[in-house]
Formats: C-alpha cells, sequence, structure tokens
C-alpha cells in the first residue's frame, strides 16, 4: 500500500489496529512524498491502494484510470517550526524579522504536496520572496523537512502540524499561521485499478469509519471536508 510520507504514523497505527479486527492479515505500506508514489505506481509498483496528500495527484491518476472508488479521508494544516534559540513569538514578529534575518529556511520541493502547500501560505503571508532567500534546501518529502531541523541543518520550516506532533521532545518550536494565510491539506484514497478491490475497499472502510477516524484525529488530522 503507497501512502504519502505524512501518514507514516498514523497509517502504521491504523495498519495494527485493522491487522487486530482482521486475523491473518498483514498489510505492507510504502511512505514517500505523493509524486513519489504515483510515480512508483505508474512505473508498475504493487500496490493495492494508493493515499496521497494533495487532491491534484489523485485526480491525475483517476483521469489515466489507474485508481478507483477516490474518497477523501483527512485534512492537515501547516505550521512554522523553529529550531535554536530565540525563535519569533508570533507571526507579526515573524514577518517584521524575516527580511533582515540570517535564518536559514528549508521547505519540501515545490513538486510535492508539502511543498505546494508551502507556497501558497507564504504568498498569502506575502513572505514567499524573503522566504526563498534564505531557502538552503527543498526536501523530497515532509519528513525530510523535519528532519533537516532536527539535524540542525536549518533554523526554520514549514511542516505538516501532525509531523510535529510525531516528534515530541525534538526541541523544537511551534506557531500555528494566521488563518488567513492557512492552507489546508486534503489526503484521498484509492483502490488501485489493476489490482483485486475487496482488500482495498476493506482497509480504506476501516480508514473512513470510527475507529479509523479516531486514530487519525489522535495523531492531529481534522476531519475531510
Amino acid at each position: 500500500m503507497l501512502a504519502a510520507a505524512s501518514l507514516a504514523e498514523s497509517f502504521h497505527e491504523l495498519g495494527r489496529a485493522y491487522e487486530r479486527g482482521h486475523p491473518g492479515e498483514r498489510l505492507v505500506f510504502s511512505f514517500a512524498g505523493s509524486q513519489t508514489i504515483a510515480a512508483q505506481l505508474r512505473a508498475g509498483a504493487s500496490a493495492h491502494l494508493i493515499a496521497t496528500a494533495h487532491p491534484a495527484v489523485m485526480e491525475r491518476l483517476r483521469q489515466e484510470k489507474r485508481v478507483l472508488d477516490v474518497d477523501e479521508f483527512a485534512t492537515n494544516r501547516l505550521v512554522w517550526v523553529f529550531a535554536g534559540a530565540d525563535p519569533p513569538a508570533s507571526t507579526a514578529e515573524l514577518a517584521r524579522r524575516l527580511p533582515n534575518s540570517d535564518w536559514r529556511l528549508v521547505l519540501a520541493a515545490p513538486e510535492v504536496p508539502a511543498g505546494r502547500y508551502a507556497q501558497e501560505a507564504l504568498e498569502r503571508m506575502g513572505l514567499r520572496e524573503a522566504a526563498e532567500a534564505r531557502l538552503v534546501s527543498r526536501e523530497l518529502d515532509v519528513k525530510g523537512v523535519l528532519a533537516k531541523l532536527q539535524l540542525g541543518g536549518a533554523d526554520a520550516g514549514l511542516v505538516y502540524a501532525t509531523d510535529v506532533a510525531a516528534a515530541p521532545g525534538a526541541g523544537l518550536t511551534v506557531l500555528e499561521l494566521p488563518e488567513a494565510a492557512q492552507v489546508r491539506a486534503h489526503y484521498r484514497i484509492a483502490a488501485v485499478a489493476s489490482q483485486k478491490r475487496t482488500r482495498a475497499r476493506a482497509f480504506i472502510g476501516f480508514v473512513r469509519g470510527r475507529e479509523g477516524q479516531a486514530i487519525l484525529r489522535a495523531h492531529g488530522f481534522g476531519a475531510a471536508s
């Protein structure tokens, strides 16, 4: 089963819960940026389902007739994350300090959903030019952004709120985006057209059901729109 990198922790727990209710079944997941898993599917990767973090990625797969029965199952939001001393106390302070700061910024690559969402959020905040002038890297997925911050390779970045929740005690400071600048990530899941749909639909039903949704909420995801 192919899934966006930001789903790793929640899908591992979902998989364990599903297996408890389906003795004898074993789910195997592969996580990467949504564009990467879509490319893997096009290249012939064997998978019963795929879950992406951006509707456009799934829509293209649907148009190519590679997936069936697309469902939205969760949402997410972006947050600023700062590593090290003297982070801004508010988004207003961030906006004042960023143009003249020596902060090293890291973002996900624009080819992946986290990068697209970050660019849109920066545009809404009027900070895209200042932020891109301080970029030290663009990572292949959102997990790479968080790892760069944790390893001291950057001072600030934009990640999903769920990724910070999955890294407790990391010594990071989180700053919420203003509501006017917030960009919601919409997660969609679908059965792969070339595979038997029974197994995929059973897990999709579990993810969208009461227990599955409770697990996703516990990991910080929002309800589907």
